[in-house]
């Protein structure tokens, strides 16, 4: 697993999202992912490591569904624990925030995740979850 990426070029793009990349005159095979017709391309220049990149993107994936109001998230030994807070619980809203985290779960399969859908009920978000990093809060 890359701990620090660093600003790498890409040389050439293959079918399947890995890219040949050029660093210090060696070729190497990085992370590289076309979703939702944007790509994620990582450089060390604008995040400092894997886990604040991949929580970044998690966040920016989920937060796509409007109703998703803050985003927590905590890496632990060998998971990301991420929860996910929403005002009111609606069937319709859980299966738009469900699809996302099969999209998260399919394109890292290396990672484990375990995501949590938090119903605040008009609780300040503050009170229903200490502890996590806040990674996305709505703007309002």
């Amino acid at each position: 697993m890359v701990t620090f990426l660093q600003k790498l070029h890409v040389q050439q793009q293959s079918s399947k999202g890995a890219a040949e990349k050029i660093h210090g005159g060696m070729h190497e095979t990085v992370f590289y992912a076309q979703i939702n017709h944007y790509t994620l391309r990582v450089y060390s220049e604008y995040l400092n490591s894997y886990d604040d990149t991949l929580k970044k993107f998690v966040a920016r994936q989920i937060a796509s569904v409007p109703e998703v109001e803050y985003i927590y998230c905590q890496r632990e030994e060998h998971a990301y624990f991420v929860w996910i807070l929403i005002n009111k619980l609606d069937q319709n809203v859980r299966k738009k925030i469900y699809a996302k985290q099969r999209e998260i779960i399919d394109l890292f399969s290396e990672e484990i995740f375990d995501f949590y859908i938090v119903a605040r009920l008009d609780t300040p978000a503050d009170t229903v979850i200490t502890g996590p990093e806040l990674v996305y809060k709505k703007q309002q």
